[in-house]
């Protein structure tokens, strides 16, 4: 882990690494896109999860009228 975040420093990405926004998960990963703006560990798990959360927070707002 050290010899990574050696490599990490050498290269000046500290900026590519994040903690995923997912609040059960908060995963470091390495942000691999092209413009930097992954929030995500995994876009299929992590991204869905929040998606779906906010979908049934919404939906349960419209419900509620």
């Amino acid at each position: 882990m050290l010899a990574a975040a050696s490599d990490v420093a050498l290269r000046g990405s500290w900026m590519r690494l994040k903690a995923c926004r997912n609040p059960p998960c908060h995963l470091g990963f390495y942000d691999r896109t092209r413009n930097s703006s992954a929030a995500y560990c995994s876009p299929n798990r992590c991204g869905a999860q929040v998606a779906m959360r906010a979908y049934r927070s919404r939906k349960a707002k419209e419900e509620g009228r």
